[in-house]
């Protein structure tokens, strides 16, 4: 707002105190001989008149992705001595305290303007602000210059039904467990409907289901399922109903499942790493090897003990019961004959770690030696 007196001129905001200092009446206390002053609020009004240079925007509150829209701005100044000589706009979508820019323009003066603002097709940005009704936070600012170079400035909030990040994550088991040595055997990988999986391992056996959240997007998704294991070099192969594999020693195979989500353009996928687990069958008699650790349950240290019946390259890490790897405690080659490594419950940042079952695994190269350990507190 500005002031002005009533023949035109603006005050700055030191004229308008000294006018209603000036205003005041002034009253003598005889008592303490001193002067005092009081406002005088109608003679404070009379000495300035208030009024306001303001830009009015009017146009729609909600708006849709692809469309069009026409916004009108027009500019008032109760005095009639300004006019504007020059308009600009911009339509952007608010970032924090910032804007997303995502159309704008500007044309030639007059006391009111009208424009059309493109909604563009996007993809949506986390760093959107949304309202409570999830719809995007957008500003129509506009800007005029009068005829002695002041510029006004005003924004008009709108919001966008816009739809929220695609994207997805698979539930599921992380570890599957079995406790009998296998051969030979038929694995199956089940399309249960769209959303989930299904893994079949009939002897040992072991199975598990996994399930596709999604979430955003417009709500409509389509799935696709892959699998990949580890003698299978990173190739992702397709499920398409069930998918029946003869297998050998690559039932032991961990296995990573991925889901690629689509909606209305957007893409988002998810994998889930899945560890399989046979004791018995990783500790043979005729591997000659030992492997325990010692106290268990312990805490907080523990000496993870194994012998090797040749010298080879050995990896010796700690995995919690979700398969997360928590520490490398041997990464190095190691000569035949027994070798020790202990534990102290910390992870390879440095901080301990929780109660619970542990798991710790030995390669020894091409073979594996998987044990479980419990962290007592």
């Amino acid at each position: 707002m500005i002031l002005t007196t009533d023949d035109g001129w603006k005050l700055s905001n030191e004229d308008i105190r000294n006018k209603i200092i000036g205003s005041a009446d002034e009253i003598y206390d005889y008592n303490h001989s001193k002067t005092f002053y009081r406002i005088n609020a109608q003679r404070a009004l009379d000495y300035v008149t208030p009024i306001t240079d303001e830009i009015v925007i009017t146009g729609p509150e909600i708006l849709d992705p692809q469309k069009s829209y026409t916004f009108t701005a027009n500019f008032f100044h109760a005095s009639g001595k300004y006019i504007v000589g020059s308009w600009s706009w911009e339509l952007g979508a608010r970032l924090g305290s910032g804007l997303e820019l995502w159309d704008s323009g500007s044309t030639t003066g007059s006391g009111s303007t009208s424009w059309i603002c493109n909604v563009p097709s996007y993809n949506p940005n986390d760093d959107w602000v949304r309202d409570r009704n999830g719809r995007v936070l957008a500003y129509v600012i506009v800007s005029a210059a009068d005829n002695y170079g002041v510029f006004y400035s005003d924004s008009y909030q709108v919001g966008i039904n816009a739809p929220l990040p695609l994207s997805v994550n698979i539930s599921g088991p992380s570890v599957l467990y079995a406790n009998d040595p296998l051969s030979e055997a038929v694995e199956s990988t089940d399309m249960k409907d769209n959303t989930q999986v299904s893994l079949r391992r009939p002897a040992p056996s072991a199975t598990g289901t996994w399930t596709a959240n999604a979430s955003g997007g417009e709500g409509q998704y389509t799935y696709q399922w892959y699998y990949s294991s580890d003698h299978q070099d990173g190739t992702w192969y397709p499920i398409y109903g069930a998918i029946y594999k003869d297998l050998t020693r690559e039932i032991f195979d961990d296995i990573t499942f991925k889901c690629t989500v689509n909606s209305a353009g957007q893409t988002a996928e998810g994998t889930k790493f899945v560890r399989f687990i046979n004791d018995i069958d990783f500790l043979t008699a005729d591997v000659n090897t030992t492997l325990e650790n010692y106290p268990n349950p312990f805490n907080p240290v523990t000496t993870i003990r194994f012998g090797l019946p040749e010298a080879a390259n050995v990896k010796l890490v700690v995995y919690s019961i979700t398969g997360a790897k928590v520490a490398t405690l041997v990464d190095g080659y190691l000569s035949e004959g027994y070798h020790e490594a202990r534990w102290n419950g910390l992870n390879q940042a440095g901080a301990r770690v929780a109660s619970g079952i542990y798991i710790y695994e030995l390669i020894s190269g091409e073979k594996r030696f998987i044990k479980k350990m419990l962290l007592a507190k």
